[in-house]
């Protein structure tokens, strides 16, 4: 095909037995591969053991990956059967490697949710402390998945039981997002330590206080000592956002575990700006606010931290910086200060094309683009005055604006560059905004 299957893959998958065993028997190469490191013995996994074993008696490379990093092994623990795993095994396969977006077989068993897969690989070398540092470790990836039986198994092996991610976050203080008493339970008995304060200086005590896990909070109190538990008093800080043409506005962060609609906000009745008090601990956090589903930095931040694992930004606050009462003086919100501004973008063999940047959060389903003639993709947004990255999203790719030439770096990624500024009105008929990019 123009992919470059085979013959010997297509019988795979249209599991037509005859036509594969006469393939093989004819000399067809049971490692040949599509120009995305798709190959028989892959896609056998997601079908029929038959298929696999009859592939590996021919010679089919078990250590082959595709373009995403998937090895035969790796495709087995994802949509295979215990029975593909062991097959793999039996046949050599590197129980080890990563793929490109650093999990290893053993993370994508865990999310699986196989025991018997898990213990397989753990009794054929699998090490349950290697990781991607860009990555959960696995035992937060266990933490987060709940399974005690499978964490136990992990432990059994040599898993360590406190290791930090890049955020200083640990399996307890997964557990602790995620309200499972159980398995805070059984962390705690596997000699899990309490104390650990995370990059913001939170243990998971206080995360399980800012989510309201109140019983989950008395389980940790009791193995914590008064240092590790302080701060214990909350203060009140405050949230706001101009958004004059928002319908739902909500916040969302490290102090709520990142729940899209757990702290909502409306609007004051003096200024029109969205807002929400909360209590939090005197301690520092990340947050975001959700725009009508698009997650966006705070605009008026005057600190950012990037997410490791995401790499996106990320507004930072320390609590006593937002104290309520210290709220400054806002103008009033109002859509005159937003201005049109129409991006358009020409492919004819586009299929979908999504409008992404910093306005939207780099959202790519926020401003789907539409198609207003033959080639030609369209869509407007309100934005107001000031300078902002943005790309296509087309058909699955992140392009920069092949008509404007000025660009701006986020985080080491070339972008386009847009700049809204209010119009310059120049007598009673003047109208149209002062957005400026290079281009037709």
């Amino acid at each position: 095909s123009s992919q470059g299957a085979s013959p010997l893959l297509f019988a795979v998958q249209e599991q037509s037995t005859n036509a594969f065993l006469a393939l093989l028997a004819a000399g067809a190469d049971p490692s040949l591969s599509t120009k995305k490191g798709d190959c028989p013995l892959m896609n056998a996994t997601r079908r029929d053991l038959f298929f696999v074993q009859e592939l590996l008696k021919a010679g089919a490379d078990i250590h082959g990956q595709s373009s995403d990093g998937w090895t035969p092994l790796i495709v087995a623990c994802r949509r295979g059967t215990p029975a593909m795993v062991l097959a793999m095994l039996d046949a050599g396969a590197d129980v080890n490697v990563f793929d490109a977006y650093g999990w290893t077989p053993l993370r994508h068993a865990i999310r699986a949710g196989s025991l018997e897969m898990i213990q397989m690989l753990l009794e054929h070398g699998a090490e349950p402390n290697r990781y991607k540092k860009d990555r959960w470790p696995l035992a937060l990836a266990a933490a987060h998945h709940g399974d005690v039986e499978i964490m136990q198994a992990l432990l059994n092996h040599g898993l360590d039981v406190d290791v930090r991610d890049l955020e200083g976050q640990t399996a307890l203080m997964a557990a602790a997002r995620n309200g499972d008493e159980k398995m805070i339970s059984f962390l705690l008995d596997a000699g899990a330590a309490p104390g650990i304060r995370d990059a913001r200086g939170l243990t998971a005590w206080h995360l399980a206080s800012l989510s309201g896990q109140f019983q989950i909070a008395t389980m940790l109190a009791k193995s914590m000592t008064e240092d590790q538990l302080s701060p214990t008093q909350k203060v009140k800080v405050y949230f706001d956002l101009d958004a004059p043409l928002a319908s739902n506005v909500s916040v969302v962060g490290s102090f709520n575990g990142w729940v899209s609609d757990a702290d909502k906000m409306t609007r004051r009745t003096d200024d029109g700006w969205w807002y929400v008090e909360l209590e939090v601990y005197p301690l520092a956090y990340v947050y975001k606010f959700v725009v009508d589903n698009n997650w966006i930095p705070d605009p008026l931040s005057r600190e950012y931290r990037i997410d490791p694992y995401e790499e996106t930004k990320n507004s930072f606050f320390r609590a006593e910086d937002r104290l309520v009462g210290t709220r400054p003086e806002r103008p009033a919100s109002t859509a005159s200060s937003l201005y049109p501004v129409t991006f358009t973008y020409q492919n004819r063999k586009a299929r979908s094309v999504a409008l992404v940047g910093e306005f939207n959060g780099w959202n790519t389903d926020a401003n789907l683009m539409k198609l207003v003639k033959v080639g030609r993709w369209e869509t407007t947004v309100n934005l107001p005055e000031g300078d902002y990255a943005y790309k296509f999203h087309v058909d699955g790719e992140w392009l920069v604006d092949p008509t404007n030439e000025w660009t701006k770096v986020l985080e080491r990624v070339t972008n386009s560059l847009i700049q809204v500024s209010a119009p310059v009105v120049d007598g009673p008929d003047a109208a149209g905004s002062g957005t400026e990019s290079p281009g037709p």
